[in-house]
């Protein structure tokens, strides 16, 4: 979901996490987060588990004075189906105990930080985890330029390591609705049904290139504004059902006018709401 690609992880889709970009944390209580992603064999064969892992972006830093929500850690494992258009997934937060920081084995300069966690709340299970990682007390090393982070085994052993996401979804408000809020994976059928429609019918012609090249414009501020709100659950909650549902539906049913329509209009609402 990219940010100047109309619905990237949808051609409406549900954005990646709502990210209140402040100057001061302490002043806005900024719940920004950096989303970690990579994939693993497991046995043998082509089978691959797929990582994404959302953790607040200053918590190196800013632990001690860190909200509950920022100490959060949003962890999801999937793995595809055969069809590649659905998959199982393991999904959970884990809470932030402690934030270490050391010096880098390899630099000697710079300081990598390691992340204690206990398992805060299962929310879908519909696969089983690798034996070698305990989700109860997972430990995550974050590493010195940002860029990575290391899931530890049972053994405090590298197990697998992810990469800080090239995809600017997090000023996408369409994808954090699905995403973050709603707890979707990011092949969820929502989402790439909307990515089919950005490729296939928005791009193919130049009022369609305009409206994606408007969109990204004005959903990071949107994205912003709602950031900012105490009620951001039921705002996106509400996007989803008032804009995503029904736009999914007239895509279902080839009425490709109908759903630019509710995209075009809901978004005027957003802007006229909170810009």
């Amino acid at each position: 979901m990219k940010r100047r690609q109309f619905i990237q992880q949808s051609a409406l889709t549900a954005i990646s996490i709502a990210v209140p970009w402040s100057k001061t944390f302490a002043q806005t209580q900024d719940t920004s987060m950096d989303k970690y992603v990579g994939s693993k064999a497991i046995g043998e064969g082509p089978n691959n588990i797929h990582f994404q892992v959302l953790i607040y972006n200053a918590i190196n830093t800013t632990f001690e004075t860190a909200s509950d929500e920022q100490k959060i850690i949003k962890l999801t494992a999937y793995t595809y189906l055969q069809n590649k258009d659905v998959s199982h997934t393991y999904q959970a937060n884990l809470k932030i105990k402690s934030v270490e920081s050391f010096k880098n084995k390899q630099s000697g300069l710079m300081d990598d930080f390691k992340i204690e966690t206990s398992l805060l709340q299962t929310i879908k299970k519909e696969i089983e985890l690798p034996k070698d990682l305990n989700i109860h007390k997972l430990n995550i090393l974050l590493h010195e330029d940002l860029k990575q982070i290391t899931l530890l085994d049972k053994k405090n052993n590298p197990f697998i390591t992810l990469s800080i996401s090239k995809e600017e979804e997090d000023d996408c408000f369409l994808t954090t609705a699905c995403v973050s809020i709603l707890g979707k994976p990011d092949n969820c059928p929502e989402l790439n049904m909307l990515r089919k429609f950005r490729d296939e019918i928005l791009k193919s012609s130049v009022t369609g290139k305009k409206l994606i090249k408007d969109y990204y414009e004005i959903a990071p501020q949107i994205v912003k504004a709602i950031a900012l709100k105490k009620h951001q659950k039921e705002i996106y909650t509400e996007i989803y059902q008032q804009m995503i549902v029904p736009t999914l539906a007239c895509i279902n049913h080839d009425d490709h006018r109908g759903a630019i329509s509710i995209y075009k209009n809901y978004t005027l609402k957003l802007k006229e709401t909170y810009l």
